[in-house]
């Protein structure tokens, strides 16, 4: 079990968009996976696309990705929780929405500076243990549709070596 501090941390804001946002290679052909949602998961996997399913339709979500060197210590009062072995070919990751792709960040000075993507570096990509936990999917699941909500369901993604 890993102590301390994440190797690296990932914290966006997310557009849940139709129930769904992902965690993506962004240089691999992400964009031609499709959820495989059955039954009531909060998570499947695809090559290149792993997709959340949020318990509501249009808001946003705030999610916290985590790469730990070893397996970190355990959460017990998430609402949900889901564990996954997923492998990366990639050396980094990001955030993406269902329709619009990876989340892009406008500049404080839009004068000076493009748009931009934060990454999760993954210093050795290979396979993974995938934790997902869930605060807030009861309130979600109230919202109404489009609602574009902000701060009622937080996500904490937390990956290490398999």
């Amino acid at each position: 079990m890993a102590s301390g501090e994440p190797l690296a941390v990932l914290e966006e804001e997310v557009r849940v968009e139709h129930g769904t946002f992902s965690l993506i290679d962004p240089d691999a052909d992400y964009w031609r996976s499709e959820p495989h949602f059955t039954g009531n998961p909060i998570v499947t996997t695809d090559p290149h696309r792993i997709w959340f399913y949020s318990a509501g339709n249009d808001h946003y979500a705030t999610v916290r990705v985590e790469l730990w060197e070893a397996r970190p210590p355990e959460i017990t009062d998430a609402d949900a929780c889901e564990s996954h072995t997923v492998s990366f070919t990639a050396a980094r990751l990001c955030l993406a929405t269902t329709v619009g792709g990876p989340v892009v960040h406008a500049p404080a000075d839009t004068a000076e500076a493009e748009p931009r993507t934060h990454y999760l570096e993954v210093p050795t990509p290979g396979q993974f243990i995938l934790e997902v936990t869930v605060h807030g999917r009861d309130a979600a699941a109230d919202l109404e549709e489009a609602t574009w909500a902000r701060g009622v369901e937080s996500w904490l993604i937390r990956m290490w070596p398999a």
